[in-house]
């Protein structure tokens, strides 16, 4: 029997992008929308080139837009004094049969006579850490295991509340029929600057997932490879360049890293779909340097405060994540402003006054 037109019942070969439901025109899938749209999902898994599953948008989506919310098959801490791979074995035993199906459909790489069980988590396992100073907790999420990398990314993850919910949020705009892509790596200025860089990527992607990088940023050659690395470059010499102002209670030092800061801010944005997740960040920087600027009383063409609405503006489209982490900026920068606001009071008093006065500096945390 012939399927049918999910409006008008008749028979029809048209099938919706997502494959639930089929229609005999566009004029008859365009009048069914408001009624499929809720159960029509944002994604499907498809063959991509060279790489087996990937994830695919059946429909356009906008910066900000949730692509999807997954919770963990499996969560595993892997803190030093526990023993993770035998729990990962345990909690694969307690997985019903539907489950334990899908978790070994995962791709995976067995080394010898490797556990295969062992070999799935460790290739798919996806690190769910909330804050640096937590338990390393590490997940199995059977949908997003199937989104593959690309350095020039259109969507972050962001991890939710105890229970480790995954989020993957669109960190640009999307066309119908794209690849869902995410970077593997951590941000490269938070953790190893040296990263950005063609050569520094490929191996640590290699090493740590065992695949050679093809994506749009990694095949660049000639001229667009060169700029490429060239404005990477540039970005890395001013961080170093603003190891020599780290003291940035000193009115000179600040007024130096707010320049160079500025400056990294202007690259990143040449390059913003490698960047957009640390583009907050810098903003924040900013934001820091420019307030010591303000208890200077230096005058300044852009009022600190846009630094932070700026970066506050782009974490709400990015997700959970991201807004809790400015948050987390903001409270200690302006702990760090008060204090150097109270220590420069206190100078200029003793000053006036004649009097030798005891001060004692509290310095933000260097994430650098």
């Amino acid at each position: 029997m012939s399927p049918k037109c999910s409006v008008c019942c008749v028979p029809c070969t048209r099938v919706c992008v997502c494959g639930q439901v089929r229609y005999c025109s566009v004029q008859c899938q365009k009048m069914d929308w408001v009624r499929h749209r809720d159960s029509c999902p944002v994604v499907s898994v498809r063959e991509i080139s060279n790489k087996g599953k990937g994830l695919v948008v059946n429909r356009s989506i906008s910066m900000g837009q949730v692509i999807l919310a997954e919770k963990p098959l499996m969560l595993v801490k892997f803190n030093v004094p526990s023993n993770p791979l035998a729990d990962v074995l345990k909690q694969y035993k307690k997985l019903n049969k539907k489950q334990k199906s899908q978790y070994l459909g995962l791709g995976h790489q067995v080394k010898g006579r490797g556990n295969k069980i062992l070999a799935i988590f460790e290739s798919n396992c996806v690190s769910v850490q909330i804050s640096e100073d937590e338990d390393d907790w590490r997940g199995i999420y059977l949908q997003f295991s199937k989104t593959n990398h690309a350095c020039a990314y259109n969507s972050v993850i962001n991890i939710l509340d105890n229970e480790r919910e995954i989020k993957l949020v669109a960190s640009r705009n999307i066309q119908k029929g794209e690849e869902i892509v995410v970077n593997y790596l951590n941000p490269y200025r938070e953790k190893k600057p040296s990263l950005m860089l063609r050569f520094e990527r490929m191996r640590s992607l290699r090493n740590l997932w065992r695949f050679s990088c093809s994506c749009d940023v990694c095949s660049l050659t000639g001229q667009q490879l060169t700029r490429n690395e060239e404005i990477k470059n540039n970005i890395i010499n001013l961080e170093t360049k603003q190891q020599q102002f780290r003291n940035i209670r000193n009115m000179h030092n600040a007024m130096n890293s707010l320049s160079l800061e500025l400056a990294i801010f202007d690259l990143m944005g040449k390059i913003k779909d490698e960047m957009i997740r640390e583009i907050p960040d810098c903003l924040m920087r900013c934001y820091l340097y420019g307030r010591v600027l303000q208890i200077h009383g230096v005058k300044q063409s852009q009022n600190p405060d846009s630094f932070r609405r700026s970066a506050m503006d782009i974490a709400v489209k990015l997700g959970d994540s991201y807004v809790r982490r400015i948050k987390e900026r903001e409270r200690e920068f302006d702990v760090f402003i008060s204090e150097a606001t109270g220590t420069l009071v206190k100078e200029r008093m003793s000053k006036v006054l004649g009097k030798k006065v005891t001060i004692s500096l509290w310095q933000p945390i260097d994430n650098q």
